[in-house]
């Protein structure tokens, strides 16, 4: 099952990297700006993506119980919070420029990013409903489904994007904007698709999804917002520290700041292996709990637990391993005038490759946590480490202390190796308990 879904991931996350390659070869200023374009627009996006997270853990656990209908109307509940939430998110993407100005960004380089933040405002509220119906195939096991709707929207995206950005195939050349104009294009598209799929394969009528009549179901909304605070809180303290590394970078100065836009793009791809396999985990340990296989859950997250160490070690082995065919892919190594890139990109690979170490550990156990319910020390222990420990320490280590970007990659490796442990043994603890009710 995790195979599947780490190709959607990977093919999503390709899909973002190379928009922003595409983007890159508009000059250098563009590849700096861009660090700014993906970093404020994931952070935003991954806040009120994560308030639909839950709906695939509750749609395993009503179809580990056979209750199919619950599906349809967990998928209803989940386009209208969608609907609901992307509106206000849409006109915030839209005025970030005065936000960027205030965090002291350059503001040449504001201006090219809110030049794309126009023109990809559009695609907020399609972006929610493609993932309101990818959380519910991932739910009912069905993980090929949203593998072959990740292709055709990468083709779409990148061909409508290539066209808009260089003013090909008689498309105009819009530049930035065009690239934000064909993210709108590919999710009103994917949506089309995605419909007609569902109607041709008739899952439509076997969970009952586009019931009219039943468009409002409060406790089915409860459900949703109950799991989706806790892990949107997670996910919000998580992104919203690197966001604030970023601007840190900023303040070190135009090459730090491309050379970390280089780092987050090459960690976006490789990361989808473990975080794929960890939300398959919380699936399948979903749908376990729900049928109340408790011997499954536990095989389940030692498993993913082990492809999530295996993972890591082959991701750092690639930093530590290939820095320079990881840095050509966005800049001349043998320039003289990237030398300062060059050398910043290579140190924070290597402490990069220490940091997702921990990161993917932490990463496995929240999953698996989150299947069985356990949706508020994952929480708490991101919420913590992350605003309380990540933020002031990449200050102080990177600034008052001189260490500059080592000293800030150090802030995430420290809270990143803290929380691994904390949820490793939450993670053990409940399924022990889990464990021994099976023996009895």
């Amino acid at each position: 099952m995790s195979i599947p879904v780490v190709g959607s991931r990977l093919t999503n996350t390709l899909n973002v990297l190379v928009s922003m390659w595409l983007m890159a070869k508009l000059g250098r200023q563009v590849l700096a700006a861009s660090a700014l374009i993906s970093s404020i627009s994931l952070t935003v996006l991954m806040i009120v993506w994560s308030v639909l997270f839950s709906m695939s853990i509750l749609i395993g656990n009503s179809y580990g119980a056979n209750k199919f209908s619950d599906v349809g109307s967990i998928v209803r509940q989940g386009l209208i919070i969608g609907t609901v939430i992307g509106v206000p998110t849409a006109f915030l993407i839209w005025n970030f420029g005065p936000i960027l100005l205030l965090m002291g960004q350059e503001p040449h380089l504001v201006k090219i990013a809110v030049r794309y933040f126009h023109a990809y405002s559009f695609s907020i509220v399609p972006g929610m409903w493609y993932l309101c119906f990818s959380q519910f195939a991932v739910g009912i096991s069905k993980p090929k489904l949203i593998f072959s709707w990740s292709i055709i929207y990468f083709i779409v995206t990148i061909g409508v994007g290539y066209g808009l950005l260089f003013g090909k195939w008689g498309l105009p050349a819009l530049g930035v904007a065009g690239m934000g104009y064909a993210w709108g294009i590919g999710n009103v598209t994917m949506c089309i698709i995605i419909v007609i799929n569902l109607v041709c394969c008739n899952l439509h009528k076997q969970y009952d999804l586009f019931n009219h009549k039943k468009w409002w179901e409060f406790s089915f909304v409860r459900q949703i917002l109950d799991f989706g605070w806790q892990i949107t809180a997670q996910i919000a303290a998580e992104f919203i520290a690197f966001a604030v590394a970023t601007v840190f970078m900023g303040w070190l100065g135009e090459h730090a700041l491309a050379a970390r836009q280089i780092v987050n793009q090459v960690t976006s791809v490789v990361l989808m292996v473990p975080y794929g396999i960890a939300q398959v985990s919380s699936v399948l340990v979903g749908q376990a709990f729900g049928r109340r296989d408790f011997a499954a859950i536990r095989y389940f997250g030692y498993a993913a637990l082990g492809l999530g160490v295996i993972s890591a070690i082959l991701i750092g082995m690639f930093y530590m391993g290939w820095p320079r065919v990881i840095i050509g892919l966005y800049v001349d190594p043998h320039l003289t005038v990237n030398t300062d890139i060059v050398g910043i990109t290579t140190l924070l690979l290597a402490l990069t490759a220490i940091s997702q170490f921990f990161d993917i550990i932490r990463t496995g156990a929240t999953g698996i946590l989150r299947g069985i319910y356990d949706v508020r020390m994952p929480m708490l222990v991101s919420v913590v480490s992350s605003c309380f420990a990540v933020i002031p320490l990449s200050y102080l280590l990177g600034f008052p202390m001189h260490l500059g970007v080592v000293g800030i990659a150090l802030s995430f490796i420290l809270s990143f190796a803290v929380g691994a442990i904390i949820l490793i043994c939450r993670f053990y603890k409940m399924t022990k308990e889990y464990a021994l009710r099976t023996e009895l």
